[in-house]
């Protein structure tokens, strides 16, 4: 009689619990693992086409991933259905969207196919109250539809029942590595840092501190001093009692001297600082009081929860109890 053996695969000390965790975790590695799974689950296609279009009978599809145009473009992947069907998809992490003008980039590959058969998916883990507030809902009479790493996981669990057993086991596979890389890891990347903006202009500036945000786009702080030992992927700011916007934080570094990049602050005024660059700003449609917080206190808060909460305290309690869960 063999003896049972246990066994476990690790990468740089992290148990890999999903064939997908194999891949990586970039927005390259999710599509090619969802790709591959449509590919291999029709009842998960027929599923996820459902969602975003309506029911389609069709008997052969044909799944691209980084399909090259005269674009000279890469799409995530493209979906076509008995050749008459068409669907784009452009797959993203976190909150991020595309803009407009990289989708019209595709636009010439839609147009051998009728009006009423194609659309444009954009898969993130946009909420749809946000997605419809920052995204057009057509192009060019093409549809643009959300659909959330949180929906695929939704429908994974819709089909399973209904699935043999290779395709099941294939299923758990990728609820498993999206769970882990998608939905747990943005507990962590999409942490906003809500800090208050100040009014005035300070003596070493030209320009006001709400300047710096709204005109220059920048913001910053010193290095130490219970800031934050690596800047946020997202950043908020609140003034005169409540939200007033959130950034997506593009890129930063530690710079000698702002007055290099900001012409506008004296020389040698702002030394070894984090300067961080910053997206468009963008808020939840209702207003977003403090509630009771210290009138300059930096708080700590899952981005979805600015959307769902009353007020800022109860986005970052909620954020706090999420994140003991996660750990």
């Amino acid at each position: 009689m063999s003896r049972h053996i246990e066994s476990s695969l690790f990468i740089h000390d992290e148990e890999v619990k999903s064939i997908f965790e194999i891949v990586g975790s970039n927005e390259n590695d999710l599509s090619y693992s969802l790709g591959y799974l449509l590919s291999k689950s029709p009842r998960l296609l027929k599923a996820v086409i459902r969602e975003v279009f309506g029911n389609i009978k069709f008997n052969n599809a044909v799944i691209k991933l980084q399909e090259q145009g005269k674009d000279k473009g890469y799409t995530d992947f493209e979906i076509a259905l008995d050749n008459e069907y068409f669907f784009v998809v452009e797959a993203k992490k976190g909150w991020n969207l595309p803009s407009i003008k990289q989708i019209k980039k595709y636009l010439p590959r839609f147009r051998q196919y009728k009006s009423s058969k194609r659309m444009f998916i954009i898969l993130s883990d946009c909420k749809k109250e946000y997605f419809k507030s920052q995204m057009r809902d057509s192009l060019y009479n093409i549809p643009i539809k959300s659909l959330s790493w949180g929906d695929i996981i939704g429908i994974v669990d819709e089909v399973y029942d209904r699935a043999q057993n290779k395709e099941k086991y294939l299923l758990l596979q990728l609820k498993k590595y999206l769970e882990e890389v998608v939905i747990m890891e943005n507990q962590e990347s999409n942490k906003v840092y809500v800090v208050s903006l100040a009014n005035g202009t300070p003596s070493w500036s030209k320009i006001s501190w709400r300047d710096f945000i709204y005109k220059k786009g920048f913001y910053f702080y010193p290095q130490g001093k219970n800031w934050p030992k690596i800047p946020p992927n997202y950043i908020a700011f609140r003034y005169y009692g409540k939200l007033q916007s959130i950034h997506h934080v593009e890129k930063y570094e530690v710079v000698q001297d702002a007055h290099k990049y900001i012409p506008e602050v004296k020389k040698k005024k702002l030394r070894d600082h984090f300067l961080l660059w910053l997206g468009q700003g963008f808020e939840p449609r209702r207003e977003l009081p403090n509630g009771n917080i210290f009138s300059n206190g930096r708080l700590w808060c899952i981005l979805d929860t600015l959307f769902t909460s009353k007020t800022i305290k109860e986005a970052c309690d909620i954020s706090k109890k999420r994140l003991k869960n996660v750990k």
